[in-house]
């Protein structure tokens, strides 16, 4: 794919209100790092919206979730970050993981739509378990916004005071129950959690 203003280009098609596709399964087809040696990002839920979307077990759709047929919408601020996973990664299921691909937080000023990809860098992990799974966040910053000069989570408080704070504070009340948190860890633990998932990811991907 081209690269044009830090975001990959890729036709996306909108099936109804509830369902995306776009030309490369979301899951499979794209890579897990870019040749720059960034993260590849697929962006589920843009910053400021409020409606959870996520993508489907065979990868080739995002889709709205529902609960009780309704549309899950979270009943709280919206995602103070863009929200998204990384391609080619399934967290370990005997490790603990929620067999899901890992789940990224976007920190940027750049407006990204639903079902782009994006390369970002990688700054730490925020530690989660939701009951008896491990969901962890990795914390990343948009290459080409501000935010790319980051390098790590003691950077990012430095320069931007308070986002840790967010970070913990919505995650501890958008699902009106309170998950587990670990706090934060450094880029490398971050770092060593993508590659057991990646790991993962192609021992099993025969399976998917």
């Amino acid at each position: 794919m081209i690269l044009v203003n830090n975001i990959y280009a890729q036709e996306i098609t909108n099936l109804d209100d509830f369902q995306l596709i776009g030309k490369k399964n979301f899951l499979h087809d794209h890579e897990t790092f870019d040749i720059d040696g960034n993260l590849n990002v697929v962006i589920e839920i843009p910053s400021g919206t409020n409606e959870k979307w996520e993508v489907s077990e065979d990868g080739s759709k995002l889709e709205l979730e529902f609960i009780n047929g309704l549309p899950r919408i979270i009943n709280y601020i919206g995602y103070p970050f863009s929200y998204g996973f990384i391609p080619k990664t399934l967290s370990d299921t005997k490790g603990g993981g929620d067999g899901d691909a890992v789940d990224i937080i976007v920190l940027g000023q750049k407006k990204i739509k639903r079902g782009e990809v994006i390369p970002v860098k990688i700054i730490g992990m925020y530690l989660m378990t939701e009951g008896d799974k491990i969901d962890n966040k990795v914390i990343t910053v948009q290459i080409g916004s501000k935010f790319e000069k980051v390098n790590s989570l003691k950077i990012l408080n430095t320069s931007y005071p308070g986002i840790l704070e967010i970070i913990e504070i919505w995650f501890n009340n958008y699902k009106g129950s309170t998950p587990i948190s670990n706090g934060f860890v450094s880029r490398r633990s971050a770092k060593d959690f993508i590659e057991q998932a990646k790991n993962y990811y192609d021992k099993n991907k025969s399976k998917n």
